[in-house]
């Protein structure tokens, strides 16, 4: 859609001081030309190809084809570069650039003025730094800043402060997304805005130190990768060798790139919800028909899909939600409605999904951003939150399952939010970082990672101890896992949780390594009496209410059972301020399957065997009082606590 700027009021500027300082950059002379460039005048549209050391002047326009490139450089030095598929032109007797569609970059140097970037929707004005702009089909734009810092404000009044490697949407009326992450070394090395000419950039030394202190920082630990690559270069192409398709234009090339597909269309391009109803363009049934082609007496009944017609996928390049309610119900009787982005789902504020009776999933192949405090809220058969780390192509099918999620890019959400009413809540991620989250699932809350999982709480009030008769379930600061029915977390790796609560009927927290949780607090709803007579709990048995199970390691520190029926399996378990409550059952499964010497002394964990560090407690008593078997015999009925081998097959995460 072809935005007016009589309907679109959004003014973004990216400056450190006013822009009337430099001269005018109404005119520039070309550097480079790279295949297809003319120059059209408006006037006459007479059109004729742009060369080298001619002068390009306002109010023509410039247009480029596919694989197709320009740079010129103004008499302060400031250098526009322009992409392929772009529509561009200066301003007469100003520092403005209208982009009409494509992707420009704008380097101007430090002290030299700055200079205005416009497309239909938007504007955005830079002083002394380095920038990509790509016009978005809503008539907005991505701003992508690859070095310095830069400020933007919208129309609005809001701002927002970029370092490099940060973008910014700059969204019909005025407003703008919030800040996102992408990675300098893989935009760069993609772009042929910034590498496909012959002579660097005059800040390429500093995009090189922008690229080195982001994996810097990211091998560090204080940065992470999104996998995000927003600009106008890709990470996937239509096959076509020296192509650089971009993200927002579909290449038609004869003899060489076939039209691309609709669905193509959609997954190569960014969708923003900014409406409670979506773009019927971007709706797909399994079998890859647009959905707006299953309007019609035939196909519905009262403006309802066929119930037959099952799943119904929402796809685009990075999806970006931009409204606080989704309107789902014309969708009613399909089985799931997917929201398919092939790098990124980002959430610029809270959003109601209201009633669907099937699933709802958010599917990103990179990873899933959203500000803190930002909520998810639906009344569906499941709410699921999926990452797969590395982006998807729009041309092969979707992997299989949770044993293709990959590590390099984690799923991290902060202050996040995710409550469904009627049904179940996942997430599901190479990496799983989950801080100062509260989930909340009528029936079960899962999560799962390919690598580690992370769930912490800012850690401001200790744990409720059991029979101390406080609310065990309500601690400040902590992250919430509430599920009416069962609480399953699994790792392939580790599981680290520290501040966090769960209650649920049936906790389970698996890990192909080690399970650490510190001031944890789990409940498991019960009210019924400890385990009946005979046998063992856990996968040997009975269905205990919590199983904690760490391939080689388990380690608690302060952590409070609020369960009838706690089974622990580990090769070596180690726990300090642990405390269960009077009259529950507790069975703890090592390799030895004995309890160390001297417990509760603070003496060093024994591998291989169940180790009460210190201040271990069993109804508020000291826990070894409580302990009734040590070794391989038969085990005792009733409560108390149980040591012995583990001798169970190790669960699956």
């Amino acid at each position: 859609m072809k935005a007016s700027t009589t309907l679109f009021g959004a003014i973004v500027t990216i400056a450190a001081s006013a822009l009337s300082m430099g001269a005018n950059i109404d005119r520039a002379t070309f550097t480079e030309v790279v295949n297809n460039v003319r120059v059209i005048e408006p006037s006459s549209k007479k059109t004729a190809p742009a060369e080298v050391k001619q002068v390009f002047n306002a109010p023509n326009v410039l247009r480029t084809g596919p694989d197709s490139r320009a740079e010129m450089v103004s008499e302060d030095q400031t250098v526009t570069r322009v992409g392929q598929n772009t529509v561009f032109s200066f301003q007469q007797d100003s520092r403005e650039i209208d982009l009409q569609k494509g992707s420009i970059l704008f380097q101007s140097p430090s002290g030299k003025g700055g200079g205005t970037i416009r497309t239909p929707a938007a504007s955005a004005a830079v002083l002394g730094t380095t920038l990509v702009v790509t016009a978005t089909k809503n008539g907005g734009f991505k701003v992508l800043l690859i070095e310095g810092k830069g400020r933007v404000k919208g129309a609005d009044g809001s701002v927002r402060t970029l370092k490099a490697g940060e973008m910014v949407y700059a969204l019909p009326g005025g407003r703008l997304s919030n800040v996102f992450e992408f990675r300098l070394g893989q935009q760069v090395g993609a772009s042929k805005l910034v590498g496909g000419f012959k002579k660097p950039l005059p800040s390429a030394g500093k995009i090189q130190l922008a690229i080195n202190q982001q994996e810097k920082d990211i091998a560090n630990g204080h940065a992470f990768d999104t996998g995000l690559l927003a600009s106008g270069s890709p990470n996937f192409a239509f096959t076509v060798e020296n192509v650089d398709v971009a993200r927002d234009t579909i290449i038609e090339q004869k003899g060489s790139v076939a039209s691309a597909s609709v669905l193509q269309s959609a997954g190569a391009t960014d969708a923003i919800i900014s409406a409670p109803d979506l773009e019927q363009a971007r709706l797909f049934t399994s079998d890859g028909i647009p959905i707006a082609k299953l309007y019609g007496p035939q196909h519905n009944k009262n403006g309802v899909i066929d119930s037959a017609l099952n799943p119904v996928q929402f796809i685009g390049s990075y999806i970006l939600f931009d409204t606080p309610k989704v309107n789902l119900m014309p969708y009613a009787g399909h089985d799931l409605f997917q929201f398919l982005a092939m790098n990124d789902v980002l959430f610029n504020q809270s959003v109601d999904l209201g009633h669907f009776d099937g699933q709802i999933q958010f599917f990103a192949g990179g990873t899933i951003q959203a500000p803190s405090g930002t909520s998810v809220t639906s009344d569906s058969e499941r709410l699921s939150f999926i990452a797969f780390g590395s982006s998807l192509s729009p041309d092969q099918p979707l992997p299989d399952g949770p044993a293709n999620l990959n590590v390099d890019v984690p799923l991290r959400l902060d202050g996040f939010t995710a409550k469904n009413t009627l049904g179940a809540v996942d997430f599901a991620a190479g990496q799983l970082d989950l801080y100062g989250v509260n989930i909340f699932a009528r029936t079960d809350a899962t999560m799962y990672a390919g690598g580690d999982i992370h769930v912490s709480g800012d850690g401001t009030v200790p744990p409720t101890k059991p029979d101390s008769g406080a609310s065990p379930f309500v601690p400040n600061g902590f992250s919430k896992v509430d599920a009416g029915n069962t609480v399953l977390i699994g790792a392939k790796r580790d599981v680290v949780m520290d501040h966090t609560a769960t209650r649920g009927s049936f906790t389970q927290i698996i890990a192909g390594h080690a399970v650490k949780l510190s001031s944890v607090q789990i409940f498991d709803r019960s009210t019924r009496a400890p385990s009946p007579a005979g046998g063992s709990t856990g996968p040997t048995g009975s269905q205990p209410t919590v199983h904690i199970f760490g391939g080689d390691f388990v380690g608690l520190n302060k952590v409070n059972f609020f369960a009838s029926d706690v089974l622990v399996q580990s090769r070596t378990i180690a726990l300090r301020d642990v405390n269960f409550s009077n009259g529950s059952r507790v069975l703890l499964e090592s390799q030895i399957g004995r309890l160390a010497q001297n417990p509760n002394t603070g003496v060093p964990p024994v591998p291989g065997m169940v180790n009460f560090v210190n201040n271990v407690t069993y109804g508020g008593a000291p826990a070894q009082r409580f302990v009734i078997q040590n070794g391989p015999a038969p085990t005792p009925n009733g409560s108390g606590i149980i040591i012995r081998p583990y001798r169970g097959t190790a669960p699956q995460p």
